[in-house]
């Protein structure tokens, strides 16, 4: 039975993928802050699953929670955990800007660099980030720290993979996803520019458990060219 960690499962397509996939035959771990999110996501996934209450924007944790990951010897890891302030840059406080850098870049970069070492992690054989078709490649106005981290992700992804790893790296770029992370007033909102998240995650679990699925898919809004 494959042990997966789901990193930042209690929100948004974290926990509906958490969710789906957890209904196979797996051993999950659900890694994030909110407790009580956790715990119904375990209890509707028929409490089989580990919780690991965990903040990823404390970056200075985190070979401890390499540490923690190293025991459990998951087969897959896919990072979820991502965010931002949503307004002007220049009138959103610096603290905010700093915690969108830390949860949605630097965290996982120092993940990365710590799943690689193959020694450390003989049962690994997958890992997966997710990126954003919206922000990762083009200006995001009003989301200006997450577009940034979310530009790191991707070119440090790509840039490894090409790098040949021996572990299967990937990275998940969808479009505006229909969560409580996008608000009310979001502009995409407002042009119907939104996806469905649960059909998201449909094409996330179909095309991670194909060995020949592509290093990198872009999941578009349906009315896209």
């Amino acid at each position: 039975m494959e042990t997966i960690a789901f990193l930042g499962a209690s929100r948004g397509l974290g926990r509906a993928v958490a969710g789906k996939w957890s209904q196979l035959e797996i051993q999950p771990i659900f890694v994030a802050r909110g407790k009580n999110q956790l715990e119904s996501l375990n209890q509707q996934c028929g409490q089989g699953g580990e919780i690991w209450i965990w903040d990823f924007s404390q970056v200075d944790r985190i070979p401890s929670l390499l540490n923690r990951l190293r025991e459990a010897s998951p087969d897959r890891l896919i990072y979820f955990a991502a965010g931002g302030p949503y307004g002007d840059f220049s009138k959103k406080d610096w603290k905010d800007h700093l915690w969108s850098l830390r949860v949605s870049f630097e965290a996982p970069a120092h993940l990365l660099h710590g799943l690689l070492q193959a020694e450390a992690f003989p049962k690994l054989k997958q890992i997966i980030f997710i990126g954003s078709a919206i922000a990762d490649d083009q200006a995001d106005p009003k989301a200006s720290s997450y577009a940034a981290a979310k530009h790191g992700l991707r070119g440090l992804v790509e840039s490894v993979i090409q790098e040949g790893p021996k572990v299967d790296l990937r990275l998940f770029r969808p479009g505006y996803l229909d969560t409580d992370l996008l608000p009310a007033n979001a502009a995409p909102r407002q042009a119907g520019e939104v996806l469905d998240v649960s059909m998201a995650a449909d094409n996330f679990l179909t095309w991670a458990q194909n060995p020949k699925g592509e290093k990198v898919f872009t999941l578009k809004h349906p009315f896209s060219e």
